[in-house]
């Protein structure tokens, strides 16, 4: 897809995250990571084995009710199977293989940057904790602000969709329970790999956004060619409009 190429031209890996916290300071108790390789249209290559990881994390505070209400994970669960930060992030390198600059890490929403970022705080940077989750922390890429631009709630003032209700407009089923780190960085994978194949659901959505919204409409480097096309004198009717739509997001 042109408009992936244009997010990351240089990027032929993508790593799945999601990252399930503490309560109060939302440090790193659970991580969900899934490496797939891109072939060049910026599609997932299922050709090439996916490379998983899902680990539980010691924190330095207790999980929190909420938490556990929400994730399922207890104080027991951490204290039976978890490992140290450390020890994970050692476990996480170790499916990255080389530390690729063009690497992106794609999440929805902005919290597992923020848990990245505060959960390294408690290691020098000489440990691989906190080398491994600066790195990621800075190639994050937000998945959730990428589909704003084309699929919104018109209904509701032009809001970003749940990962959830995105699921459901592109038809993607969900894996396992929700709030797992790793079935929610795999549904993830799910949604961008059914995004990149349904041109008419994003040509659709986002000519909703384009009728509603002047700013967007202003903003559109395809309204501005379609409008060129229109001055010289080309008949373009909403049929045609859906078609070079469907061909733009292709």
């Amino acid at each position: 897809m042109k408009i992936l190429q244009n997010e990351f031209p240089k990027t032929d890996k993508l790593l799945f995250l999601d990252l399930e916290g503490t309560q109060y300071h939302h440090e790193i108790i659970e991580i969900g990571a899934i490496l797939v390789s891109l072939d060049d249209e910026k599609r997932i290559d299922r050709s090439i084995p996916f490379k998983h990881l899902k680990v539980y994390c010691k924190p330095h505070e207790e999980v929190g009710k909420v938490v556990t209400d929400l994730t399922g994970i207890t104080e027991d669960i951490i204290s039976e199977k978890a490992v140290d930060y450390t020890t994970a992030n050692k476990m996480l390198t170790k499916i990255l293989g080389t530390f690729d600059s063009n690497l992106r890490v794609v999440v929805f929403g902005n919290l597992d940057k923020t848990m990245l970022k505060y959960t390294a705080s408690f290691y020098s940077l000489g440990d691989v904790a906190f080398s491994t989750s600066w790195f990621l922390a800075k190639r994050i890429w937000d998945f959730s602000t990428f589909i704003s631009r084309y699929v919104v709630n018109m209904e509701n003032g032009g809001k970003a969709f749940s990962q959830l209700k995105l699921m459901e407009i592109f038809s993607v089923l969900p894996c396992g329970q929700a709030h797992d780190s790793y079935n929610d960085a795999f549904n993830l994978l799910n949604l961008y790999d059914k995004v990149t194949k349904s041109p008419e659901i994003l040509a659709d959505n986002y000519l909703k956004i384009l009728l509603n919204d002047f700013n967007k409409l202003k903003e559109s480097n395809f309204m501005f060619e379609i409008l060129k096309r229109i001055i010289n004198g080309e008949t373009i009717t909403k049929n045609k409009l859906m078609e070079l739509l469907i061909e733009y997001f292709e």
